[in-house]
């Protein structure tokens, strides 16, 4: 199973707009986390444990991913 490209970005990007696209049409799972929704359309939740490590899971719109389930992180700088 592939895991999830998670794009970190604005609802402005269009690039992230365009790869988003060919992600689809490629079918590459992938979600995009637009920063101007968080916190309130986009939430999140951590669990650490006694030894230090830790899980979390994003609950976008009608989905929800878990850390694990990320196998990449695109972090677009808008605007710096």
């Amino acid at each position: 199973m592939q895991r999830d490209i998670l794009i970190v970005t604005t609802d402005t990007d269009v690039t992230a707009t365009l790869v988003v696209e060919e992600l689809k049409y490629r079918s590459i799972p992938h979600i995009r986390f637009d920063t101007n929704y968080f916190p309130r359309d986009i939430k999140l939740t951590l669990e650490l444990d006694q030894e230090g490590s830790f899980q979390g899971k994003f609950f976008f719109p009608g989905r929800e991913l878990n850390f694990s389930d990320i196998g990449l992180v695109w972090y677009r700088r808008i605007g710096d």
